[in-house]
This record gives structure tokens, C-alpha cells and sequence, in this order.
């Protein structure tokens, strides 16, 4: 609480993380915990669409409810009177209007797929809804999380470390850097049981660009080689 208090900026983290490996669930187990331990805080989750908000909330309902978390409000804004913290759920695009985000701003997928990718014009929205809607409601000490299946060179993972300086973690789906800080070795994969190694080969053989991007975290220019 005191660093918070004295912090006079936001913190920020771009996360790649490879496609179908629990990224989501562990993002929603986070919000629970950041709900359950970040007393008075306030904290806002996007996606690329209402329609996937609304299944994410109605998720992590569920688990809060399993661990007896007791939850006030509505599907969009959520108040947990234990902690005094709350959470507005919206999408890219929706509103944040007059909503302090003093806790995590957690964008989660803000692509839909490879069409939207390509698109220009959805690329440069998704921008726009992040600095002009997301950034202006961050208060110092909070956390922005941008998480997402690498789609290409252009993507606002891209641009948050090209223009805003942002950390990058980059969680392979093939480790490829011991110190990624899963504590695998090289050339292992990162959930064996549920995605082995020789399942990954499999996709990669199938188009080896596309698997670079989304597995490995490693997008390439339209028409590259």
C-alpha cells in the first residue's frame, strides 16, 4: 500500500502467451486473487468483444463463488464488500467513462484472429480504445497487463513496445530462453501433458509462420519468407 500510494506512474507488462494453454483461466484466477488481497482498489478486464466479456465474467463468477467469495452488483461491475474492491467488465471499445483504475487494467486477447489482424483499420482501433480509453483512466501505482496470442508484426503488442517502452515476457509455447522463467529447459514444452512436445511439432509443420507467431511469440512481416 505505501509503495502504491508514493508511486508516481503506472506499471506495465505486455505478455505473449501461446494459444489453448490456460491463459485465460490463469488470468481469471489472478482477478480473484487481486480481488480478494487489494483492499479499495478498482480494476477493469477487456477482450475483443462483449459477447467473450460476459463469458469470462460469468467464469470467474463461478470459481469466486466456489471459494465462497461473496459478490455485489451486476455482470458488468462487480463489488466485493469483504475488500471494498471492485471490477468493471467491458470489451475494446466499451466504455470506462468517469471508472478510476487504481488496481490492474488487464487487456486480455485484444485481437480476435488472423482477418482482424490483417486489418488496418481494427489495429489502429484497438490502439485507439487503449491509449485514449484505457491509459487516461490508470492512476499511479496501477498495473496495465496486455496479454495476447502474438498475431503479427503490427499487433498492439507490437506497438506498445515500439511506442510505450513496455517489458515484454514472451512465454513459449518451445522454450527457447531457459530463463523465461518457467524453469524449463530448451526445447521443452511448456504444458507437456496437454499440449507435448510432438503435438507442437505437428502444428508447426502444418504452416511454420503462423506457429512462430502464436506459439512462439515471434510474429513476421506480411510476405516474409
Amino acid at each position: 500500500d505505501e509503495d502504491r500510494h508514493s508511486a508516481t506512474t503506472y506499471k506495465t507488462i505486455a505478455l505473449a502467451a501461446p494459444p489453448q494453454h490456460g491463459k485465460t483461466t490463469t488470468t481469471e484466477c489472478g482477478i480473484l486473487k487481486a480481488l480478494n488481497i487489494c483492499h479499495g482498489l478498482s480494476h477493469a478486464y477487456a477482450t475483443y468483444s462483449h459477447d467473450v466479456t460476459d463469458r469470462i465474467e460469468r467464469e470467474t463468477r463461478r470459481m469466486a463463488q466456489e471459494v465462497g467469495m461473496v459478490i455485489e452488483g451486476n455482470r458488468t461491475d462487480w463489488w466485493i464488500p469483504k475488500t471494498k474492491s471492485r471490477i468493471r467488465w467491458t470489451s475494446i471499445g466499451g466504455s470506462l467513462t468517469s471508472y478510476p483504475v487504481d488496481g490492474l487494467l488487464v487487456v486480455d486477447d485484444p485481437i480476435k484472429d488472423a482477418a482482424e489482424a490483417r486489418s488496418i483499420i481494427e489495429r489502429q482501433t484497438k490502439w485507439e480504445w487503449l491509449v485514449q480509453v484505457g491509459l487516461r483512466r490508470l492512476h499511479p501505482g496501477a498495473w496495465l497487463i496486455e496479454m495476447a496470442t502474438r498475431w503479427g508484426e503490427d499487433d498492439l503488442t507490437s506497438r506498445m513496445i515500439s511506442r510505450m517502452g513496455v517489458e515484454y515476457l514472451n512465454i513459449q509455447a518451445i522454450c527457447e530462453n531457459e530463463n523465461d522463467g518457467t524453469g524449463r529447459k530448451l526445447g521443452e514444452a511448456l504444458w507437456e501433458k496437454e499440449r507435448p512436445l510432438e503435438f507442437l511439432e505437428q502444428q508447426r509443420k502444418a504452416d511454420p509462420i503462423p506457429f512462430e507467431a502464436q506459439y512462439q511469440g515471434r510474429p513476421r512481416a506480411d510476405g516474409d519468407a
